[in-house]
């Protein structure tokens, strides 16, 4: 062979392989491979993966010509101002080639998305595309459905749009294991009539009634993961099923949240509105918990701030730990419990220098036997709130040694691994914290501190101090962090490495992170 001659080493891939590579495009630069060999023109029409995504067709973002509605989240709160305008022969061109593609496939399709339109609906043609994926010969597995101009999140109890409805069994599938929709309107659980074998359901943006939830998630008793997320109409949020593995509840505003899954390992509480003492869960073989107001998402953010009243992260933990466990209220009388015996991952909104949050965490590493790793959320959004306004709590020591003289727990001498505090801000009660991690947990593998955008030079200097503390766990590596947009102190943050001995173990080098001024 020459040394000129090029081999073609990806024509000679197997042709299951080249399909698996071609499926990650979008449909119509999959059907462009068509014409780069011979070889190469019938593969996209084997491709076990179709994605359908008529958005480029579209108009450029009313308002902002800087935008195209191709770069926005359709799924954002505040879409309802997107100008879906699309001429008809656009609209015609997409469904046109929708249809081509299911007739010339010539192979199973194991998963598909498509993006579609309100008309392309109400004319039956979404209708016509599910009922070509249900046929045994495709074997779907999983389908996701977007409406880009569907209903909108909204506050109220009604959507906008009532003459869009979805039929009855509409994903009577059973080959259906994943299932995604995004802006859809779900007034019953008649459409999914016949999915049985239903294993992942995402709900975005849906409306639901109180029946419809609770019927759902009772009737797909293979389910494992949901994921509800922007949804509204209804105002208790029951979820009873025994198979449930991972629950996330994002963005949500009801009345009540009912929750009886005894096989559940993961639950998400983030940026819920509900009344606190309105929460029961049972959940007794509960491993990961995450719950706090993740405000860097821009949507949550808008939730957030239209919303009435957001729950705390310590109302949550409060609730669902069983520190405000009450005999009058039958917390546990009702057989309702959120046990944190088996939980090995927690993610929470605290605020370190606030007396009540620091109780609360106190008593998650006391019931928190396996706990091995801690994510903290600093609380910065109720910054008009005095951190001292708990200075009244009836404490067993001065709040400034209360770490220092507390009780030592179980899961921080034997099980904790990892910690995690972003927001840093370098408070007199965070530090006293953080060195009673470095000096009371032996088995810590890792601390990551990320500091607040706002944290003062003085107090940056102050927490480096904590690199110089002797330490409990010899294999322990501290790594420090600047805030994601710091430098507006009047000083520049800078990352640097540098190798450090531990005191209690000269000979095992670590590598930490620094900040420098």
């Amino acid at each position: 062979m020459n040394g000129g001659d090029k081999v073609d080493l990806l024509s000679r891939l197997p042709d299951t392989v080249i399909c698996s590579i071609i499926g990650l495009l979008p449909i119509k630069e999959a059907g462009r491979t068509s014409v780069l060999s011979h070889r190469w023109r019938p593969v996209w029409k084997c491709i076990p993966r179709i994605d359908f995504d008529p958005k480029p067709t579209k108009k450029p973002y009313k308002g902002n010509t800087s935008k195209t509605l191709l770069n926005i989240d359709v799924n954002e709160y505040g879409s309802d101002d997107i100008q879906c305008i699309m001429p008809k022969k656009q609209i015609e061109r997409a469904i046109s080639l929708i249809d081509q593609v299911f007739l010339s496939h010539r192979l199973q399709i194991h998963n598909c998305r498509i993006t579609h339109y309100r008309k392309n609906f109400i004319s039956g043609d979404v209708e016509r595309w599910i009922e070509h994926l249900k046929e045994t010969r495709r074997s779907i597995q999983e389908l996701a459905l977007t409406c880009v101009d569907g209903i909108q999140f909204t506050f109220t109890s009604n959507p906008s749009k009532k003459e869009f409805e979805l039929p009855s069994g509409f994903f009577d599938c059973r080959s259906l294991n994943v299932l995604e929709l995004n802006k859809y309107p779900l007034r019953s659980a008649s459409p999914f009539i016949g999915c049985e074998n239903l294993e992942t359901l995402s709900l975005n943006s849906v409306y639901l009634t109180d029946d419809t939830i609770t019927s759902l998630v009772f009737n797909c008793v293979f389910l494992e993961y949901l994921n509800i997320r922007w949804c509204f109409g209804f105002q208790k949020l029951k979820i009873c099923n025994s198979n449930l593995k991972v629950l996330e509840l994002e963005a949500l505003s009801v009345d009540a949240i009912d929750i009886h899954a005894i096989y559940l390992t993961t639950l998400v509480i983030d940026t819920i509105s509900c009344p606190p003492n309105c929460i029961k869960i049972n959940t007794p073989n509960l491993h990961v918990f995450r719950t706090y107001r993740d405000l860097d998402h821009s949507a949550n953010k808008k939730f957030y701030q239209r919303c009435h009243r957001c729950m705390k992260s310590s109302e949550v933990l409060e609730r669902c730990s069983g520190l405000l466990e009450s005999p009058h209220e039958g917390f546990h009388h009702n057989g309702y419990t959120c046990s944190f015996e088996n939980l090995q991952k927690i993610s929470i909104n605290v605020d370190l220098s606030n007396i009540r949050h620091v109780i609360i965490l106190s008593f998650i590493f006391r019931v928190c036997l396996r706990l091995q790793e801690l994510y903290i959320v600093t609380e910065i959004e109720d910054e008009g709130r005095s951190v001292h306004d708990s200075t009244h709590c009836c404490l067993p020591h001065f709040e400034t040694t209360y770490w220092d003289k507390g009780e030592l727990f179980d899961s921080l001498s034997h099980h904790l691994r990892r910690v995690w505090i972003r927001g840093f801000r370098g408070h007199l009660h965070e530090m006293e914290f953080v060195k009673h991690l470095i000096t009371k947990a032996p088995m810590i593998k890792r601390i990551m501190i990320q500091c607040h955008d706002k944290c003062s030079r003085d107090r940056a200097i102050a927490t480096m101090d904590l690199l110089s503390i002797p330490r409990a766990s010899i294999d322990v590596s501290i790594v420090l962090k600047p805030g994601p947009r710091s430098g507006s102190e009047g000083f520049k943050w800078k990352e640097a490495t540098r190798p450090w001995k531990d005191i209690s173990s000269p000979n095992s080098p670590e590598r930490i992170s620094i900040l420098l001024s």
